[in-house]
């Protein structure tokens, strides 16, 4: 071997070179080999203490696995196993014994209560149509108790004109001495119900005037009103159009009214205020929004035409809108009896063709209401083309 200082050969195993004296390989052997072991040492010292940390850990969790595990079987056994057993009790309970045994009960009860709603079903189907049925004997009844009042207010109207007739005023109020002496004219009052009215006829038979209807209502227009307005003025007649109150908006019932007839400055205007035999009448205060339309929009209060009803709605009190209006009296008899509302009548409505004196209509024409006007002709053309009271 060979001294790794001066290169002189020295015996295997001597530990230290004859000509310089350094250590040979043989003196390493021993710290080398010491190292290695030292080492092997502190590896296997590490290697227990990690497995000895590793032990720890793995004893940790399988503790914490263990107590999880404990968690889940309280859970299940109060969660699950419990309102099982709960649920084993109610069925023992019911005697019930098995699975099927339950869903059959589950099933009769589903049965019984879709017999129970289809039931419930039909009885407020029933219920439902005797309630329609209920409602429509209602409406029956209104309309009835309509028909009667309406029937009332006639019945009451005829013995108002029949207790009238010894009510005179004075002789000169009779209807014969009216036309003969005073020469007052005379007009009718026409509508789709009376057919056919020949105009010239009318006015060879010394009429004067003519008040024809133009509506009624908020939309109701005779059909006969066009062609009857045209051929009066043709004619040379003195012509009105009328409209026939009923219940509803006053204002828009002047509007239709005005809207329809399209009046002239020498045409004359009038409301129908009576008893609606077809349903509700027209009120009091709804008149008088009708009447202020029509003063608004024309600057001239329109006639009103009544009788028993207004005497029966004033009584002896009066009201200043209405007292501004002309008055066309309905009474069927003799003498003109005004409430006092009025101080005189404009018009008086004597007959209706069958109650009230003659004449009851124009000959070679038919029967008609009857109307006289309280001044000369000069004076009723005067009137209509700026109605006013007469002086």
């Amino acid at each position: 071997m060979l001294c790794p200082n001066c290169n002189s050969e020295y015996i295997v195993g001597q530990k230290f070179c004859a000509d310089c004296g350094a250590a040979t390989s043989a003196s390493r052997v021993t710290p080398i080999s010491y190292d290695k072991e030292q080492l092997r040492q502190n590896v296997e010292d590490v290697v227990k203490e990690k497995l000895k940390d590793q032990h720890f850990v793995e004893m940790e969790v399988a503790e914490n696995i263990a107590k999880r595990l404990g968690d889940w079987a309280k859970l299940f056994g109060m969660f699950v196993a419990l309102p099982l057993g709960l649920l084993a009790i109610v069925l023992a309970t019911l005697g019930i014994t098995t699975y099927q045994e339950f869903l059959k009960e589950v099933h009769g009860a589903r049965d019984s209560v879709t017999a129970s709603l289809t039931t419930s079903k039909e009885d407020a189907q029933k219920v439902s149509e005797e309630i329609k049925r209920l409602k429509q004997r209602t409406a029956d009844l209104n309309s009835q108790a309509n028909e009667i009042d309406s029937l009332n207010k006639r019945m009451a109207h005829i013995v108002s004109s029949v207790n009238d007739i010894s009510l005179r005023e004075t002789p000169s109020t009779d209807v014969s001495k009216l036309i003969g002496e005073q020469k007052r004219p005379l007009g009718v009052a026409i509508s789709h119900h009376n057919q056919n009215v020949d105009m010239a006829k009318l006015q060879q038979n010394g009429i004067s005037f003519v008040f024809m209807k133009a509506t009624q209502g908020l939309m109701n227009v005779d059909p006969a009103f066009d062609q009857y307005w045209k051929a009066s003025k043709a004619m040379g007649l003195v012509r009105g159009a009328y409209h026939i109150g009923t219940s509803g908006d006053g204002t828009a019932q002047a509007k239709t009214f005005l809207s329809t007839v399209h009046p002239e400055p020498s045409d004359m205007l009038a409301l129908d205020f009576e008893a609606n035999p077809t349903g509700p009448s027209m009120s009091l205060a709804e008149a008088k929004t009708f009447v202020l339309e029509i003063f608004r929009q024309t600057k001239r209060y329109p006639i009103f035409y009544s009788g028993h009803d207004i005497k029966a709605e004033l009584g002896q009190g009066e009201d200043k809108i209405l007292a501004s209006c002309p008055f066309w009296l309905a009474q069927y008899g003799p003498t003109p009896v005004v409430p006092p509302n009025w101080r005189r009548w404009t018009f008086w409505q004597y007959t209706d063709g069958a109650l009230g004196p003659e004449p009851r209509g124009v000959p070679g024409v038919g029967l008609f209401y009857m109307n006289i006007f309280n001044g000369t002709v000069d004076e009723l053309r005067s009137f209509a083309m700026t109605p006013r009271l007469p002086p």
